[in-house]
């Protein structure tokens, strides 16, 4: 496979189109508006009639959409208009400028910015044949379809249990089911942060933090964050973890920042090793109340309202360990958190199992595309399915969803739809049978003098 060096502003036309007023955009608009973060709301005009890439110029800047035809860009981000298309496959040039980045063509200290003319500075090395380009695409958006099925599943296994949890307790901010408020230094068996080993001072002269392994993990909120404790870790020694003996962390606890993201919460994964709790944070041991329970009690718009209002600072936010014991909690019986807690474990087992196959996922993706843009990927081994030039090829498979909400936008064209795999007859059939469902209604306009669908 040989490679090719070429401009960006060689193959395109970096361009900022001009924004629109947040007033201007509605749920009702017939076309998706794309800002620097992807879709932003809906407008009844568009600028980009083809697919484009847009990269976020403003703020987030170097996110790369891909938008859909018939599209509105904003000046926050920049779009890579008239493509070269005998030259360049978009969904190739997507991942081969996500793989180079864009840090070196970033400025702005407080606002980070790219500008047309920084983007016009970039090289890129790309494979000349233009098929080759489109097989790589093709094999990095297969994976990549995957990874986004896998991230949705897990999105709605987290609905499933907010949603279980409101099935059993109702609204907490309502308690329909007058279920006893208590506070919760009722059910705290400890409460502790690194501060209660000691003074100030004697903190300071002991507490060390090791970039390199050691006996034991100091747990940080960006470990927290991520779910991550294998990277970016500090490490603290088997003396230091000792002197820590009243924040030693077993597993089982809430975790709660006390500053900065005050009232944040987890629950501490078991990591079959010794762990120290790390700064600004607070570690709580329970009893007689259900961990699981807790944490999506205090995960709901309630549990956040009461978190909130023990919250002080204007600038730097804290909570105190006497503030925490002062929230005031809903307390169902303990066979019924229970009950959740079994119903919550068997969720979070499916959803490990989602988690490790999107971890897998997301490691042959970066494993195939360094290949790839290495020029070591065997090219000749993929069977090119279909030409995928959105630019000149607008035909997308339809399904209900997309048909009845296009429907509901004005903006329904069957000939969009029609190719070799899906043709009119199986877009009629599909109309039909959402009549018969009751999804759908005709009626017959005056005007255009035509028979026209509308959605129930």
């Amino acid at each position: 496979m040989k490679f090719i060096k070429v401009k960006l502003k060689d193959i395109c036309t970096p361009k900022q189109w001009k924004s629109l007023p947040i007033s201007a955009l509605h749920e009702n608009g017939k076309y998706k508006v794309y800002g620097a973060n992807g879709v932003i709301g809906y407008y009844n005009e568009y600028n980009h009639k083809f697919p484009t890439l847009a990269i976020a110029c403003r703020g987030s800047c170097g996110q790369i959409s891909l938008t859909e035809p018939k599209s509105y860009i904003t000046s926050n981000a920049m779009s890579l208009d008239d493509l070269d298309v005998s030259k360049v496959d978009l969904k190739f040039l997507k991942y081969a400028l996500q793989k180079r980045g864009f840090n070196d063509v970033i400025t702005g200290a407080v606002q980070p910015q790219i500008t047309a003319t920084n983007l016009n500075k970039i090289d890129l090395l790309i494979p000349e044949k233009l098929e080759d380009q489109q097989k790589i695409a093709q094999q990095l958006s297969q994976i990549e379809v995957l990874i986004n099925k896998r991230e949705e599943s897990i999105k709605l296994l987290d609905e499933l249990t907010k949603s279980t949890f409101l099935d059993m307790f109702g609204d907490p901010g309502i308690n329909r089911k007058k279920f006893p408020i208590k506070k919760f230094g009722e059910h705290i068996d400890y409460i502790g942060d690194i501060g209660s080993n000691g003074s100030n001072a004697n903190i300071s002269a002991n507490l060390e933090m090791l970039d390199t392994e050691d006996y034991a993990i100091m747990i940080r909120t960006v470990n927290l964050n991520a779910n991550d404790f294998k990277n970016n870790i500090k490490y603290v020694s088997k003396k230091t973890y000792d002197y820590f003996k009243k924040s030693k962390i077993n597993g089982g606890e809430i975790i709660m920042n006390k500053i900065g993201s005050a009232g944040k919460i987890w629950i501490m994964p078991y990591l079959n090793r010794p762990v120290s709790l790390g700064l600004n944070q607070l570690m709580i041991r329970l009893k007689e109340l259900n961990t699981n329970y807790l944490y999506y009690l205090l995960s709901t718009n309630y549990g956040q309202m009461i978190i909130n209002s023990k919250v002080n600072g204007a600038v730097t936010k804290s909570i105190t360990k006497g503030a925490v014991k002062e929230l005031p909690l809903l307390y169902p019986p303990i066979e019924l958190q229970n009950k959740f807690a079994e119903i919550v474990t068997q969720i979070e087992n499916i959803k490990t199992i989602y988690q490790n196959s999107l971890t897998e996922l997301n490691n042959l993706f970066g494993s195939i595309a360094q290949k790839a843009f290495k020029g070591e990927l065997d090219v000749s081994k993929i069977e090119l399915i279909q030409k995928e030039q959105e630019e000149i090829t607008m035909a997308i498979k339809l399904d209900e969803n997309k048909l009845i909400e296009e429907i509901k936008k004005g903006d329904f064209e069957a000939s969009k739809y029609v190719n070799e795999h899906q043709n009119y007859d199986a877009i009629k059939d599909m109309v039909f049978k959402l009549l018969e469902d009751g999804k759908l209604s005709q009626k017959f306009d005056a005007i255009s003098k035509k028979i026209i669908l509308e959605v129930k």
